[in-house]
């Protein structure tokens, strides 16, 4: 009976072992990147608690993408040498799994040795790679996935970087400073149509492109003197949006190897600088929708699709809550703003350049009644508000007490749309960024490795381990522009 035993023991143990050489672990192929710079857990609950009241108002049911996805992490976001980040720093981390100084690209801390992005790497192995972002593809936070600078601010080096890198997309924004701060270099737009890459510069060209052989760089129809993207507050009925831009990437990376794809929301950190509630809270929804669109493509291949959403900081220290309307508040006022405090502050700059001196409370009174909707609802001023944009129109348009000798509009509107979140219930700490941990959401392939408590430096070294490939983390063996 006992070697009876014994014997169906060890042909268990023999079928254990077959199987286990025939094992193949799960493995990620399709991946998406999401970063939402700026973008605190508060950002994401306002912009959920707004989507509620702007529906059925039941709070229980309206979920983000974000918030219905598998796991949910908490990430710190301290950089070398400070406990407040920038996102350089907190970009450097999350793409090369290192701590660097504040305005470093893709270094060191000493700004002298080279870190290799998870990007170059899995480009390396025959995967496509796609950066895409609202903001100028050279900005900080796209620019760490494939560039080594010692400063943010050396733009045309880093897009310098980006043509040479050999990447399948680069989307959204265009070039910052295009031929160079003082307007003397080659066109970078110019250089990359030289080295074979398609641009792009036509929302409905770019809808219709289907050549999938060429590297293709799409530059949103209608970006700023920056080349930024509009915020999604502000777009036009024909302007794409961040979901639609990722929607067609897809279609332009889906190959049989697979995809690596970094999708930035970069100015919901800019909405959060203007503590503009409103606007950040567009923002952040237009970044769920894209967050929509990889999800539909996970169902359609749920065995090998890994969605990664991330933050690099928090910015604005936004709250909740605020202290005149005690435990009161209502986010769907919001929805009385129709532009962004940038846009509402260029009508009253050009207001002023008007007027002159002529400018006339009512009539300024009047635009922002148009603009934030003061007058309507629960949005009526009272004396101390009315007398708080008045003091604040004699300052600007009358005796000009400004940073700014011709005229602030900016000062102004901030003003005003200050006004506006407080009456919603919203306050905030801070125009910078903080040091608050941030949150990680996680879908499909091996998400549950994001689950948890872990620095950002830890979000590139699990992407690497859930696509079972090998990334060279250590620090001096990198390649910088390979």
């Amino acid at each position: 009976m006992n070697k009876r035993i014994i014997f169906i023991g060890l042909a268990v143990v023999i079928a254990l072992i077959g199987c286990k050489s025939n094992f193949k672990p799960k493995e990620a192929k399709y991946v998406f990147y999401f970063i939402g710079d700026g973008m605190g857990l508060a950002h994401v609950h306002l912009a959920e608690n707004y989507l509620a009241e702007m529906s059925d108002g039941d709070y229980s049911q309206t979920r983000l993408n974000m918030f219905s996805m598998e796991h949910l992490g908490l990430s710190k976001t301290h950089c070398q040498n400070r406990l407040i980040t920038g996102s350089a720093a907190a970009g450097t981390a999350l793409s090369t799994g290192f701590k660097t100084s504040v305005n470093t690209i893709g270094m060191d801390e000493t700004k002298s040795i080279p870190l290799n992005s998870i990007a170059k790497t899995i480009k390396s192995l025959g995967y496509k790679v796609g950066i895409m972002s609202t903001v100028s593809i050279n900005h900080a936070t796209p620019a760490v996935f494939y560039a080594n600078v010692p400063s943010r601010k050396d733009y045309y080096d880093i897009g310098m970087q980006g043509l040479d890198v050999g990447y399948d997309f680069l989307g959204g924004g265009g070039f910052h400073y295009d031929k160079g701060k003082s307007n003397d270099k080659e066109s970078l737009t110019m250089l990359a149509r030289e080295k074979g890459v398609q641009v792009i510069s036509k929302n409905d060209d770019f809808l219709k492109y289907s050549n999938k052989n060429e590297p293709v760089q799409f530059i949103h129809g209608r970006i700023d003197a920056s080349a930024n993207m509009p915020y999604d507050i502000d777009r036009n009925k024909d302007d794409l949006t961040l979901g639609q831009i990722v929607e067609k990437s897809i279609e332009l990376l889906d190959n049989p190897k697979g995809f690596f794809m970094m999708v930035e929301g970069g100015k919901i950190d800019w909405a959060s600088h203007s503590n503009d509630a409103a606007t950040l809270v567009h923002d952040v929804l237009a970044f769920d929708d894209a967050i929509g669109v990889a999800i539909e493509f996970y169902k359609k291949h749920p065995e090998n699709t890994l969605i990664v959403v991330c933050s690099d900081h928090e910015t604005g220290g936004l709250g909740l809550g605020f202290a005149d309307t005690k435990y009161q508040s209502n986010p769907s006022l919001l929805k009385n703003q129709r532009v962004s405090i940038d846009s509402l502050a260029l009508v009253f700059n050009n207001y002023y350049k008007i007027k002159k001196d002529n400018a006339l409370f009512n009539e300024v009174l009047d635009t922002l009644n148009h603009y934030l909707g003061f007058g309507k609802e629960a949005l009526v001023l009272d004396k101390a508000e009315i007398e708080q944009i008045k003091q604040s129109f004699q300052n600007v348009f009358v005796n000009k007490k400004t940073k700014d000798p011709e005229f602030n509009s900016f000062e102004f509107a901030s003003v005003a749309v200050t006004i506006l979140n407080h009456k919603a219930g919203i306050g905030w700490t801070t125009t910078s960024h903080t040091s608050i941990v941030t949150g990680v959401f996680a879908s499909g392939v091996n998400s549950e490795l994001f689950a948890g408590f872990y620095d950002n430096i830890d979000v590139p070294r699990k992407i690497v381990k859930a696509m079972n490939i090998k990334h060279d983390f250590k620090i001096d063996s990198v390649n910088s522009r390979k």
